[in-house]
This record gives structure tokens, C-alpha cells and sequence, in this order.
């Protein structure tokens, strides 16, 4: 029905089947106000946005959906903007894969999970704001997000999967509010860092060129603070019992490290793989004297 615009469904309808609307190129404006989980190919929301997703430049989520599921907006290489609802718990894996348009996402405060390859291939995207309520990332989330400059997260995220962050080659800036919550993050591996490409790390606004663990901090996690290669100096506590692996490999501006416990006790320190590979020739300064970098 390529000359069909606007379609309203009434709260009676408790099913349409799938690709029920395939076809309507010219549909501009959609609503179904009793969809409750976004992503079922029989679902009439999504039958209704994969119908239009060559011209759809926005689109309104029903404020009762609790569920992104996987793919619900694949492909809607037109769709610029979306605000996603606080009634919303999860986005499943590729539910914004490939939306080259998309310029502005607002994640609601209910959002606990992004899937996998959420939002990769957003190449338009060039800032998002993960809210506090989001505690894991899953791999590839941002994939491919080349124009992504900026990105901030909140202390909640526990865990950030694989390459997300991969080819997002275009940040300059990752934001956070609370440095031993970074510590504690547990990245896939270096490209699930932000830092990877952006290099800056700003805490509560202010950009740290100098870095002070917290005395909070047991554990640096592998790859918490790769590749930042602005960094000159970092002081770790004495609380601090392991240093995950490549947690600050390629900081090559690294010239010393202040600890607070003796020259012993940074040697019973559990160090993983490459945690200092490719770094400056630090000096690090414990309370009973210095060690060269090993």
C-alpha cells in the first residue's frame, strides 16, 4: 500500500501477523498504544516500523513498553531521533543495529541492560549518556559508531562486553562520576574501553591528567585505563591487592607512580599480562624506596 500515510489501530486489536504493513513506503506516522515488548516479528509496533523504515525520521515509544527486543529497529536507516521511556528495562541485542541516521538517543532511567550490538552501525551518532540504572553493555553495543566523539557512564556499569567500542574512531572524550567505579568495570577486552580511541577521561567535568586511585579501590581491572596516552602520573593505595591485565598498557606518557605501601608489598601485588606494556620509563615511588620499571 504505497500510498497509505497514517494508520490508527485501535486497544481492541490483539493481533496483526507479521509484515502485515510490508511495503508502506509513504507511512509516515505510527501508534499502537497497548505494545508492551517491542521486537516479536508478529508484534503490530514493529510490523508498523519495519513497514516504514526508509522514511520514518522519528519515532514515539509507547510509555507502558518495558521490552526493546532484538531487532525491533534494524535497519530504519532514516530514523534520526528516539527517546526511550523510563518504562523500559532492557535493549536487546541489535535493536538499533544499522540506523545510519540516527543522531540523538535518550536512554531512560529504567534501562538496566544494553544487548548485543545494540546500537552498532549508528554512524551518525555522535554522543550518548548511559543513565545509572544501566549496569552491563554487551559486546559490539556501539560497533562501528565512527562519528561517537563523546560518550558518558554512570557508576553503575559493572561489566562492558567485547569490541563495543570498536572502530568508534572519532571519540575524543569518555565522562564518569565516580573513579572506583571505573576501576571495577570488567572490559571484554581493550576495545570494549572507550578510552581506547578517546584517550581524555573527564571525572565529574574536570579532565584527569594525573591519576589518584581511590584508597576504596582492591582491584584495577584489565584494561581500565588503556591506551591513555595523555596520562603522566598515577598514585595507588595501598588497598589495592591486583592490577587486571593491559590495565595501563600503552600509557605512554607514564613517567612515575606514587604507591602508599612498602617496595614488598607492591611486588605481592597480582599483576595480569601485559598490565605496563608499552609505557613510559616510570619510576615507581613506594615508602621504603624506589623501583624501576619491570
Amino acid at each position: 500500500c504505497t500510498s497509505l500515510t497514517s494508520i490508527e489501530i485501535p486497544d481492541s486489536v490483539t493481533s496483526i501477523g507479521g509484515f502485515a504493513f510490508s511495503g508502506c513506503s509513504n507511512l509516515q506516522y505510527n501508534t499502537y498504544s497497548k505494545a508492551k515488548y517491542l521486537g516479536n516479528a508478529d508484534n503490530p509496533y514493529v510490523a508498523l516500523i519495519q513497514a516504514n523504515s526508509s522514511s520514518s525520521a522519528s519515532c514515539k515509544i509507547h510509555p507502558d513498553t518495558k521490552v526493546i527486543a532484538g531487532s525491533a529497529f534494524g535497519g530504519c536507516y532514516s530514523l534520526t531521533s528516539i527517546e526511550i521511556p523510563d518504562s523500559v528495562t532492557s535493549i536487546g541485542e541489535r535493536a538499533f543495529s544499522g540506523c545510519t541516521s540516527l543522531t540523538s538517543i535518550t536512554i531512560g532511567d529504567s534501562v538496566t541492560s544494553i544487548g548485543y550490538e545494540a546500537f552498532s552501525g549508528c554512524t551518525s551518532l555522535t554522543s550518548i549518556e548511559i543513565p545509572d540504572s544501566v549496569t552491563s553493555i554487551g559486546e559490539r553495543a556501539f560497533y562501528n559508531c565512527s562519528s561517537l566523539t563523546s560518550i558518558e557512564i554512570q557508576d553503575k556499569v559493572t561489566s562492558i562486553g567485547s569490541y563495543t567500542f570498536y572502530n568508534c574512531s572519532s571519540l575524543t572524550s569518555v565522562h564518569i562520576t565516580d573513579l572506583a567505579s571505573w576501576c571495577g568495570i570488567l572490559f571484554g577486552n581493550s576495545f570494549a574501553n572507550p578510552l581506547y580511541y578517546a584517550h581524555n577521561l573527564y571525572l565529574n567535568g574536570e579532565l584527569l591528567t594525573d591519576l589518584v586511585i581511590p584508597d576504596s579501590v582492591t582491584s584495577i581491572e584489565g584494561y581500565a585505563f588503556h591506551n591513555r596516552t595523555s596520562l603522566t602520573s598515577i598514585e595507588i593505595p595501598d588497598s589495592v591487592t591486583s592490577i587486571g591485565a593491559g590495565a595501563f598498557a600503552m600509557c605512554s606518557s607514564l613517567t612515575s607512580i606514587t604507591y602508599t605501601g612498602t617496595k614488598a608489598q607492591w611486588n605481592a601485588i597480582s599483576k595480569g599480562s601485559y598490565w605496563n606494556s608499552s609505557t613510559g620509563s616510570y619510576t615507581i615511588h613506594c615508602t621504603d624506596g624506589d623501583i624501576s620499571k619491570q
